[in-house]
């Protein structure tokens, strides 16, 4: 088995792609991190990128009050999988504002960890602690980057992410203390409510794949050579001026 690395996949990009306008940079943005989608699962030592599977988070915690639902839930030692197993749909740069966006699909994330809810929903009252899973499927994210040029180096600075669930499906263990019909009945009213607890979630969720964003492709974007992508905007400026 040949064993890629993360130079072997800069060195063929390197070879392959000619960056010298806006579009030309988007490919190679687009192609590199699709590339490195193999490296993801069990990291990149040479760049000190941990594997992000899992990815762990500690908590996250819902406060939610008014109406006929007062709910708190706290849940702890998340582990997030299938993170590696992305698909790449667009990449789209502004090279000379040094920001670009990325657009990716999962098809499923899996969460486990632990939680501890307690309140109402619907003024039925609701109390339980214990593991906790939940599948997402159909994610598609939308990231928002800046960059700037520091040592020589490309540096992401920041990054947004925003993103939509086509399906969340949850399971609460030992609700009610293990009883299994009102267990069953929650659990059943969560999965029905999964939009709304998507729309809990999700601020926290951003900023935990903001991190994510900012360690990983960070670290491999600074090793991307600084005239490929200043050569997308000074190329296109020559060109036109010589028109």
């Amino acid at each position: 088995m040949i064993l890629i690395t993360f130079d072997d996949i800069l060195e063929k990009f390197d070879k392959k792609f000619d960056v010298h306008d806006k579009e030309s940079l988007d490919k190679y943005l687009f192609e590199l991190i699709e590339g490195l989608k193999g490296q993801m699962k069990n990291g990149i030592p040479k760049l000190n990128i941990p594997p992000i599977e899992p990815m762990k988070i500690s908590s996250i915690v819902i406060d939610e009050g008014g109406g006929m639902t007062k709910l708190r839930a706290a849940f702890e030692n998340l582990q997030v999988y299938g993170l590696s197993n992305y698909t790449t749909v667009y990449a789209k740069s502004d090279p000379k504002n040094y920001r670009f966006t990325l657009g990716i699909k999962y098809g499923q994330l899996k969460i486990v960890g632990d939680y501890d809810i307690s309140g109402r929903l619907l003024l039925v009252p609701i109390k339980g602690s214990g593991k906790f899973w939940s599948i997402l499927n159909g994610i598609n994210a939308d990231s928002y980057n800046v960059l700037q040029i520091a040592n020589n180096e490309l540096s992401l600075v920041k990054t947004q992410t925003d993103f939509d669930v086509g399906r969340m499906r949850v399971r609460l263990d030992n609700l009610f203390g293990g009883d299994p019909i009102l267990g069953e009945t929650i659990n059943g009213f969560l999965n029905e409510q999964s939009p709304e607890i998507i729309r809990e979630l999700k601020p926290q969720f951003s900023e935990e794949i903001d991190k994510l964003i900012l360690s990983v492709f960070g670290k491999a974007l600074s090793k991307l050579p600084v005239e490929k992508w200043m050569k997308a905007f000074v190329d296109k400026e020559d060109n036109t001026a010589t028109v």
